[in-house]
């Protein structure tokens, strides 16, 4: 009998169980050294190398699989934006900088503050999820699952808007060019991915859902 299409199993496979081709190429703007191309695994794999109950992925991919994911690309996100920061500030306080940038501007001290402040929220955030899925706490419950979300959802804007904003903050020569030492257009191109990553939007659907279940709105 057919299995439908929402019972997706979770197996170990061995390299030598399967035949692995491509399907296109890894072309995007990017997030190049992810290499992350499509694709097409073909095989048969034994029974027993099924990992937890056969069509039980979700139960898996909201224990483990989403928790681990959102943590770790939101720590990668945060890393990112933060080495653009230092890179900005090394700048700034250089001579060169101090020669090229008014250091006392109000706009640009503002910009560098949003920025910060964008950082130290993603961190908050990263920190306290990283504590509730170490507690060993039953994560589907809905006040998890929406922390779960909120801290993907979280990073993944506010570390790029944060990169954007040193950007306008830098201008041009500073912001945009590739030989600025700023490097904050790698760093731009690479954050654009992280709301994509997994959309933003079927997250929020998704939390909408979760929110309606949590009406005493508490939280993890």
């Amino acid at each position: 009998m057919p299995t439908p299409p929402h019972q997706v199993s979770l197996v170990y496979a061995h390299r030598d169980q399967l035949d692995i081709g491509t399907s296109g190429d890894w072309q995007p703007m990017g997030m190049r050294a992810s290499h992350s191309v499509a694709l097409r695994l073909t095989g048969r794999i034994p029974p027993h190398q099924a990992i937890g109950e056969p069509g039980a992925f979700h139960e898996v991919a909201a224990a483990v699989f989403g928790p681990l994911a959102h943590l770790g690309w939101s720590a990668v996100w945060l890393g990112t934006a933060a080495g653009a920061l230092s890179r900005v500030l090394k700048l700034l306080r250089s001579p060169a900088g101090r020669a090229r940038f008014e250091p006392g501007s109000e706009l640009l001290l503002t910009r560098v503050s949003r920025a910060r402040q964008r950082l130290d929220a993603v961190h908050a955030l990263l920190q306290q999820t990283l504590r509730t899925v170490e507690s060993g706490a039953d994560l589907s419950a809905p006040a998890r699952q929406l922390q779960l979300n909120a801290l993907k959802i979280t990073a993944s804007e506010e570390c790029l808007a944060a990169v954007d904003g040193l950007v306008a903050a830098l201008g041009l020569r500073h912001g945009y060019l590739k030989d600025s030492p700023t490097r904050l257009e790698l760093a731009l191109r690479d954050l654009r991915s992280a709301p994509l990553n997994y959309s933003n939007d079927r997250l929020h659907l998704a939390d909408g859902r979760l929110a309606l279940r949590d009406q005493g709105v508490s939280f993890a």
